[in-house]
């Protein structure tokens, strides 16, 4: 019983993922982030993207803890400064995504921070799995023009976006431990 009650959570979670990240992207769109080819309006797709994306990164995660053979521990407390962080990282695009290398230089710099000061058994292989997806995922999207970044200037992809998903892959980490029940309550 535990175990269907544990899907559930897992799916909900990837569900209002899947929604936040519509929302987010649209904020981005409106930005000017990225664009679309001209006369196309922001493709459902998108919700569908997150969606098996985070269901698959929830699993790679898991399995990524389980390597790393130490259970992370969330407190509901850190829980609202990993909310205000993965904001401010999913923002920072929407604020200095004209200026690419200085977008570049603060998610690297706070992805360094992460790691050095404040890295849990797991983090590096989070951070590695991340990228990884992220890069393919939208580098297959890009190549196929279904959007651009139109203020990359040394390739397709710009160079903030390995680095920015590397942060929000650590926040996405431990805001499916919290989902899924398995948080520390009071620490």
């Amino acid at each position: 019983m535990k175990s269907d009650s544990r899907r559930i959570r897992f799916l909900v979670s990837a569900a209002a993922g899947a929604v936040l990240g519509f929302g987010a992207e649209k904020l981005h769109l409106a930005a000017g982030v990225w664009a679309l080819p001209r006369g196309a309006g922001l493709p459902w797709w998108i919700a569908a993207v997150y969606f098996f994306g985070l269901l698959g990164a929830g699993l790679a995660f898991a399995g990524i803890e389980r390597r790393a053979g130490a259970r992370l521990l969330v407190s509901r407390r850190r829980l609202v400064g990993e909310i205000a962080l993965f904001a401010s990282l999913f923002l920072a695009p929407v604020l200095l995504h004209t200026h690419e290398l200085v977008l570049t230089a603060v998610v690297t710099v706070y992805l360094g921070f992460r790691l050095a000061l404040f890295r849990e058994p797991g983090d590096l292989g989070v951070a590695a799995f991340a990228v990884g997806v992220d890069l393919l995922v939208e580098g297959a999207l890009v190549s196929r023009s279904l959007y651009t970044y139109p203020n990359a200037g040394w390739t397709a992809l710009p160079l903030w976006l390995a680095p920015l998903w590397g942060g929000l892959g650590l926040g996405l980490r431990r805001f499916f431990r919290v989902a899924m029940g398995e948080d520390s309550a009071n620490a």
